[in-house]
């Protein structure tokens, strides 16, 4: 599988490079939401693992900027600051997870 990491940590971006490339997948990772639609328009993913905080970027924001450029893609919405509400509006948005 493809798999597009989105986050502004980079010690996030490692791990689960790491973790994923160990379990056989393909990885890229970037820094930002507006990398990652760039990325999209170049390559196509199945996954992306997109944090909710992006420095100045809004994570639900770039959800939907991610499913506009590849509608096929599922997106799994992470962040260390879970609600509920932000939960419920990430699945709103079209997040897979």
């Amino acid at each position: 599988m493809k798999v597009l990491i989105i986050d502004d940590e980079t010690n996030i971006r490692e791990m689960l490079t790491v973790a994923l490339q160990t379990m056989g997948h393909e990885t890229a990772s970037v820094d930002s939401g507006f990398v990652a639609v760039k990325k999209l328009e170049e390559e196509t993913f199945e996954v992306a693992f997109l944090d909710l905080r992006l420095g100045r970027e809004d994570g639900l924001d770039v959800l939907k900027k991610l499913l506009l450029a590849d509608s096929r893609l599922s997106v799994i919405v992470f962040t260390a600051f879970a609600s509920i509400d932000t939960a419920v509006e990430a699945m709103k948005r079209g997040a897979a997870d």
